[in-house]
């Protein structure tokens, strides 16, 4: 079970990541893969789409900074990176 508020009813992390993952269409790390998965959950394609991740060390720097436009088709996953 998520624990998506805290003991004073303030969202934490689970709260964000459950609201995100409902989305249409969503990019998700696959933890199995180590892959970032770009979801589409709609019937309709999608020609250019704009998926970029960013990775912080615990400091908050940024280390790693990637961007690329994908095409997606109806209903499906793409592996990307």
């Amino acid at each position: 079970i998520w624990q998506i508020y805290d003991w004073y009813y303030l969202p934490n992390a689970g709260y964000y990541f459950s609201r995100n993952s409902t989305a249409p269409a969503h990019a998700q790390y696959n933890r199995n893969t180590d892959l970032i998965d770009v979801v589409n959950r709609t019937y309709n394609s999608y020609s250019t789409i704009s998926v970029e991740a960013e990775l912080f060390d615990i400091s908050g720097k940024s280390l790693f900074k990637v961007s690329e436009k994908l095409k997606l088709q109806p209903s499906s996953s793409l592996a990307w990176k």
